[in-house]
């Protein structure tokens, strides 16, 4: 049997190891949910990190890992959603249709249909030129004509004439294509399996290969791509590029608007007035915890003072419904955003973290010192602690750890978002540290103790 000293020093040690654990994790006082940047918002002149966290003005490098959003910036088309079975046959008929209202020059494509390695398909407006894609298109030919057009590798393997390039000329066709992969053979017929096209050979199926559909030139042709037959290959809304026109049903891809229920992504979601890109989150009170939501960025920045004019703001953060965003090119005269940013001081050529509500400033201070010719350099790292029931936005620096600003009457009982913007300033990023990527208090360390997150 245990003695009362036993038991009473038990209890002493169970409640240093309680408090020890409390001085070292911490108690959870904030809610730290995991969300994303939403790709399908994102500006076209941007770029997106692969997985959705990182958003940036400048392409990858050796040192970056960013990458190009789905969305199209070049191939003026839309990717198949899902990647070509590598290991058993895989058909899919692709109808097209084109009316000539313009003159057509040898080399004018109109359409392109083919199957490519995902990683080359945006690299240049058409695939032909490369030897992991095999396609075929509708182009300008032997002066008087419009041909079908084979290729792979920057080679025409096989033309074939299919209609004069007379105005009003209207052509309908479909596209088979038969992926073959036990034979590395892609084979296309025109209309039906008894009209064979061509045989591409050595075809080197990899999961990368995807199916790739584009339209062209809009000046000389109206044209239209259309998903058909039984072995359905679903498109990618996410990557049809921004000039290119998609059917409500998803199916059909245009190069104009032929009706209503036509609509180019821009209208489905993507930002064109505001540089930037909205998180996959909506901050509500009818969703609250009992605890704040909290988030923190990682801002990088890399310019040269001379290129930031005075209206220019190099970030943005900031927090406002949704249909408000795309005004224009800040959220800062916005009545209803809550945000801070990065810009030209106030009342000299510094930049400061600025914060802004109801269209005005509301707080100011330094952040870099400034002269024309110097390079700012410098990481930012940003906390927000977002009450849902009270309305206040809280700013806070991360290290060394600061309170920079309060902002109230956030509209939480309608719903707001997060919102990242990006000056046109090279180069600038904004990183998300949500849920577990956010560094943990250590007792020995010198991390903050506040806030903690709950996950």
């Amino acid at each position: 049997m245990f003695s009362t000293w036993t038991w009473s020093l038990v209890v002493v040690l169970v409640a240093v190891l309680y408090v020890v654990n409390r001085q070292i994790k911490g108690t959870a006082d904030v809610n730290c949910p995991t969300f994303y940047m939403n790709s399908t918002s994102l500006h076209p002149d941007i770029y997106l990190s692969e997985m959705d966290t990182v958003v940036s003005n400048y392409n990858g490098n050796a040192q970056s890992t960013m990458t190009d959003e789905k969305q199209l910036k070049k191939f003026k088309g839309v990717i198949g959603k899902d990647q070509i079975n590598t290991k058993t046959e895989t058909r899919f008929e692709i109808g097209f249709s084109f009316q000539i209202i313009s003159g057509i020059e040898n080399n004018d494509v109109l359409l392109q249909v083919g199957v490519a390695n995902i990683d080359i398909i945006d690299l240049y407006p058409t695939m032909g030129k490369h030897e992991t894609a095999w396609t075929v298109s509708a182009a300008g030919c032997r002066s008087q004509y419009v041909c079908l057009i084979a290729e792979s590798d920057g080679e025409i393997l096989k033309s074939i004439p299919i209609s004069e390039k007379k105005i009003n000329s209207t052509v309908s066709k479909k596209i088979i294509y038969q992926l073959l992969p036990d034979e590395n053979t892609v084979t296309v017929y025109i209309n039906t399996f008894a009209n064979k096209f061509i045989d591409f050979k050595n075809v080197e199926f990899t999961n990368a290969l995807r199916l790739a559909v584009g339209v062209y030139n809009p000046k000389l042709a109206i044209t239209s791509l259309t998903n058909i037959g039984t072995n359905h290959i679903e498109f990618d809304v996410s990557t049809l590029h921004r000039t290119v026109f998609m059917s409500a049903d998803n199916n059909t891809i245009s190069n104009i608007k032929f009706n209503d229920q036509f609509s180019q992504r821009n209208s489905r979601g993507n930002l064109v007035s505001y540089r930037g890109v909205l998180g996959d989150i909506q901050f509500n009170r009818k969703f609250f915890t009992g605890l704040p939501e909290y988030f923190e960025v990682k801002v990088e920045v890399n310019v040269m003072a001379y290129e930031i004019g005075a209206q220019d703001h190099l970030f943005e953060i900031g927090f406002t419904q949704r249909q408000f965003v795309d005004h224009g090119k800040s959220l800062r005269s916005l009545s209803n955003a809550w945000m801070i940013c990065a810009r030209k001081c106030s009342r000299n050529k510094n930049i400061c973290l600025q914060t802004w509500q109801f269209g005005r400033m509301h707080k100011e201070e330094i952040l870099m010192h400034s002269s024309f010719s110097k390079r700012l350099k410098e990481i930012i790292y940003l906390g927000f602690s977002l009450h849902l029931t009270t309305g206040e936005m809280m700013v806070f620096k991360r290290y060394p750890r600061k309170h920079i600003d309060t902002l109230s009457s956030v509209p939480f009982s309608k719903g707001v978002y997060p919102v990242f913007g990006i000056g046109s300033q090279r180069q600038v990023s904004i990183g998300l540290r949500m849920g577990e990527s956010i560094p943990r208090f250590s007792f020995f360390g010198s991390h903050f103790k506040k806030p903690v997150c709950r996950l």
